[in-house]
């Protein structure tokens, strides 16, 4: 049967005695040793921001705001999965287009900064001020993008979106592409402490 087992020397061994003897000079004997280990659970986020779109409708360019909320579980995983619900609203002389989005956020932080994706879906009303005959309608809104989070101050950050939606009214299609600068607050639970036996 073939050993797999490192061959020590007496030197090596006489080179690790003196860091065995210090690591058994700190356990305390007999009882349990405990220690508290503190570990965020999960954290909400608020959002808002300042939108530029492109509503696929008329000669101009749109302006508007949005508005949102993450809820986001840690799992000790890479990435981060969120819930999220967000609203968009914005409109020029041609076209008001509103939606009211939910679905799913994943983020993969990268030190502090924190760059995610998304897709999301939900109700959309499209408003034509100029069509009297074609004055609004609805649709189905399919959004799917992504953005930055970058940190300012405790607990704010600065938020760089980008979003594409599909919206099919049964008549006729649009992709509005939307753009937001804003800010993130993350609102501040306390960590989750819990208590651990290491030895006993």
């Amino acid at each position: 049967m073939m050993n797999f087992m490192p061959r020590l020397s007496a030197r090596s061994l006489a080179a690790a005695l003196p860091t065995l003897a210090l690591a058994l000079s700190v356990v305390p004997q007999g009882g349990a040793q405990a220690v508290r280990t503190a570990s965020k659970s999960a954290d909400i986020s608020v959002f808002g921001g300042f939108e530029v779109a492109d509503p696929s409708y008329g000669p101009d360019h749109s302006t508007g705001g949005m508005v949102g909320v993450d809820f986001t579980r840690y799992f000790h995983i890479p990435v981060e999965p969120s819930l999220e619900i967000r609203a968009n609203f914005n409109s020029n002389s041609y076209v008001t287009e509103h939606s009211y989005l939910f679905g799913l956020r994943a983020a993969l932080p990268i030190r502090r900064i924190k760059p995610y994706v998304d897709f999301l879906a939900g109700p959309g009303t499209i408003l034509f001020p100029l069509n009297y005959s074609y004055p609004s309608d609805n649709s189905p809104v399919y959004n799917y993008g992504g953005g930055i989070d970058f940190p300012l101050v405790r607990n704010f950050a600065l938020k760089l979106d980008v979003q594409g939606q599909h919206w099919n009214t049964g008549e006729f299609t649009y992709t509005p592409t939307v753009g937001t600068v804003g800010l993130t607050y993350t609102i501040p639970f306390r960590p989750h402490t819990r208590q651990r036996d290491l030895v006993r």
